[in-house]
């Protein structure tokens, strides 16, 4: 059963790389909401329009679940 180390490691790594990208899709998914009710709650006058540096983010956050997917 040990005869693939190679395909063993491959596969373990593989299912590692899945594990983090869902860990931090969900941290990010987080920081989304939290961030939109505040813009929301807020009239647009919040994080999301006012900080440059928050809207690019925002744009990493919106990309990053299509280019997964």
């Amino acid at each position: 059963m040990k005869q693939f180390t190679s395909i063993e490691k491959l596969d373990t790594d593989s299912l590692y790389a899945l594990e983090l990208a869902s860990s931090v899709s969900v941290l990010l998914l987080a920081f989304g909401l939290i961030a939109s009710m505040a813009n929301d709650l807020t009239n647009g006058s919040s994080l999301l329009t006012d900080s440059a540096v928050m809207r690019r983010i925002w744009s990493l956050d919106a990309s990053t679940s299509a280019t997964i997917w």
